[in-house]
């Protein structure tokens, strides 16, 4: 015997409640700036922006730079030697060479959005890998250009010990904690599929795959808006 169906009840799937939208940085709140940046510094130490990428990309322990996890002087020394530079009297001084504040620039659309999300009652919080001698900087630039983030919101791999690049993409499972909130409720958003995939496959969240260039001239900004309104946050 078939089971009568309500015609009062309706069947379909609700969207999950997201509370929490969890963005990158580089190439999503802010405008990719490895470019503008390496050739800032290349101008400064006198080097190609491609030596320059190089020795911090290429460096043997690659992922436990960006966790935190070799000491910001001991990857400053590896750096000025790889590129054959005297090192400066103090880590102070040697930090300078990436004191470029003015490459950091809002992706387009974005400040709106994150001010959407807040005011919908979204709580929005940051995930960035970035190298040691950039995370105060990349900190301040972002609490100039969004202020409306909270601070203790804002986690940075080379100052939470742990980065979405290492194995596992251990640093998803620390911002869980840290944000008290089960994967399910969170979206997040990444210019790197691997990183986005992560995610999803290993945590459980909802992800996003930034585009700097949409197609059909549809900003990235505008094609996550309506994504991100399929799960009743926007």
């Amino acid at each position: 015997m078939s089971e009568e169906i309500d015609p009062n009840v309706d069947g379909r799937l609700e969207p999950p409640t997201i509370t929490t939208v969890l963005f990158d940085i580089g190439g999503v709140l802010f405008q990719p700036s490895d470019g503008p940046l390496f050739k800032k510094m290349a101008r400064v130490i006198n080097r190609s922006p491609d030596d320059i990428y190089k020795a911090i990309y290429q460096h043997p322990h690659v992922a436990d730079v960006f966790a935190g996890k070799v000491p910001e002087e001991e990857f400053l020394r590896y750096f000025y030697h790889t590129l054959n530079l005297p090192f400066p009297e103090d880590i102070e001084e040697a930090r300078t060479v990436f004191d470029h504040p003015e490459v950091f620039l809002p992706q387009e659309g974005m400040q709106g959005l994150v001010q959407k999300l807040i005011d919908n009652g979204i709580e929005v919080a940051v995930l960035t890998d970035t190298i040691s001698p950039l995370a105060a900087l990349v900190r301040s630039r972002l609490l100039e250009l969004y202020p409306q983030i909270r601070s203790d919101r804002i986690f940075i791999s080379s100052e939470i010990g742990v980065a979405k690049r290492e194995k596992n993409a251990p640093a998803f499972r620390l911002v869980l904690e840290k944000l008290g909130v089960v994967a399910e409720n969170i979206v997040f958003v990444d210019d790197v599929l691997d990183y986005t995939a992560a995610a999803q496959s290993i945590y459980g969240m909802h992800s996003f795959t930034f585009e700097e260039y949409s197609s059909h001239g549809v900003s990235a900004a505008a094609s996550m808006k309506e994504e991100l309104k399929k799960l009743d946050c926007c």
